[in-house]
């Protein structure tokens, strides 16, 4: 199956921001919260939102596409 770039776009903006946001939980530990600040852990849960509303990127970026696309094709096809 071959996959086009728009689908790899939108599967790699899912994967790699979920992938850090686990990551990120590493630091929610309690040995890793004893030696952090209130400061630092509400500064590292702002960063994990980020990371989990890049990922709604990708379908969005998608469909943007997908749209784009065929719009072109149509305009191609009404000028023939």
């Amino acid at each position: 199956m071959k996959m086009n770039k728009i689908e790899l776009l939108t599967i790699l903006s899912n994967v790699i921001p979920v992938t850090i946001f686990t990551l990120f939980n590493i630091l929610c530990d309690d040995d890793f919260q004893t030696s952090l600040k209130l400061n630092k852990q509400i500064d590292i849960g702002f960063v994990q939102i980020g990371w989990l509303i890049f990922s709604l990127i990708g379908p969005f970026l998608k469909i943007y596409l997908t749209v784009i696309i065929y719009g072109n094709n149509l305009n191609k096809e009404k000028q023939q």
